[in-house]
């Protein structure tokens, strides 16, 4: 439950929620884990997400930890190349951008002593994440948490190196696709390690349950790199995800494959 606003409070967060520019969200997290629809600061009010974004397409997503998978707040997400497209994260993880709705774009999440992290989403897959249907997944961590991380899957952070967390997800239930299979194009200095969804990473390029592959310690020599994405025996549909990431000395690479 909210803390109980002022009328002045609720008109004003209304009046955000529906102005044209970038909007983050106030709403909370249920019970279960999965992050309700926003609203627009008015009990019980529903969400019109054209009129969010007119002429533009409604981006969420869900800031969260890489191992905890628990909401971050204060997370600073920017389309790349319009630096005044930018929103943080509300205490429940959501932030609410207005994206083209017919070009890639790549967007940064940084946060003061976490690892920066830019995503390459492609245009179609921005449009299966929205307030109306479920956010992006946006996992972030701390510069200290990444070392010790590394420290314990017998690795060392590199940060000349960059690093690549690549979600494969099965839309629209936007779950992971377990069984598929990523590679990338150069060897990492270490892994890649899959992500299980207490968080946890072990050594593998298949997708387990926690939705996600990362390689750590990808050199940047030679530049970008390029990611494929194998679906299971027997799923006969497609994955859409972007065909290469740029590397960047001690930043994270994002990038996520919607299968269906």
């Amino acid at each position: 439950m909210r803390d109980s606003p002022t009328w002045l409070r609720v008109a004003l967060t209304a009046a955000a929620l529906l102005s044209p520019v970038a909007c983050g969200g106030d709403d909370e997290i249920v019970g279960d884990g999965d992050v309700a629809p926003i609203d627009s600061g008015v009990p019980d009010a529903g969400i019109d997400a054209e009129n969010l974004c007119p002429g533009a397409l409604t981006f969420e997503a869900f800031a969260s930890g890489l191992e905890t998978g628990t909401a971050e707040f204060d997370v600073a997400v920017t389309e790349v190349g319009n630096p005044t497209n930018t929103e943080t994260s509300a205490p429940n993880g959501r932030v609410v951008l207005c994206l083209p709705d017919d070009a890639d774009v790549e967007l940064s999440a940084e946060k003061t002593d976490y690892l920066t992290r830019v995503d390459t989403v492609k245009s179609a897959v921005l449009a299966e994440f929205s307030p109306t249907t479920q956010p992006y997944p946006l996992f972030v961590i701390a510069q200290a948490a990444a070392e010790t991380l590394y420290t314990d899957l017998g690795a060392t952070f590199d940060d000349g190196d960059g690093q690549v967390v690549v979600s494969v997800l099965e839309m629209p239930a936007a779950t992971p696709l377990t069984g598929a299979t990523v590679d990338i194009d150069k060897t990492p200095g270490d892994g890649p390690y899959a992500r299980d969804d207490a968080g946890a990473f072990a050594a593998g390029d298949t997708i387990d349950s926690g939705g996600l592959v990362l390689f750590a310690n990808v050199p940047l020599a030679g530049g970008d790199v390029s990611i494929t994405v194998t679906p299971p025996d027997g799923f006969t549909g497609t994955c859409t995800g972007p065909a290469t990431v740029s590397l960047t000395a001690g930043q994270m690479s994002g990038a996520l494959f919607a299968c269906q």
